[in-house]
């Protein structure tokens, strides 16, 4: 059964430490069984607090999200 991460920026306060922190990101799926579903982009707040922007990842289990998660490159 698949598993999904989700991630959401309420608000960056600086965007050199995102741009940094988005490289790294980046590079730590390399190698993972991962999908990308959303990232950035358009989106809407349905419910809720308003947030900037979101990345939602698949990975075909719960193990396999769970080894990237735990992951030592993961930032």
């Amino acid at each position: 059964m698949s598993a999904y991460i989700a991630f959401t920026r309420k608000k960056t306060l600086d965007q050199g430490e995102l741009d940094a922190y988005a490289k790294e990101a980046q590079a730590t799926v390399a190698g993972h069984e991962v999908k990308i579903l959303a990232s950035y982009g358009s989106h809407e707040d349905l419910e809720g607090a308003r947030t900037e922007d979101r990345v939602v990842l698949e990975f075909p289990s719960m193990a396999v999200a769970k080894a990237w998660y735990d992951s030592p490159l993961r930032p």
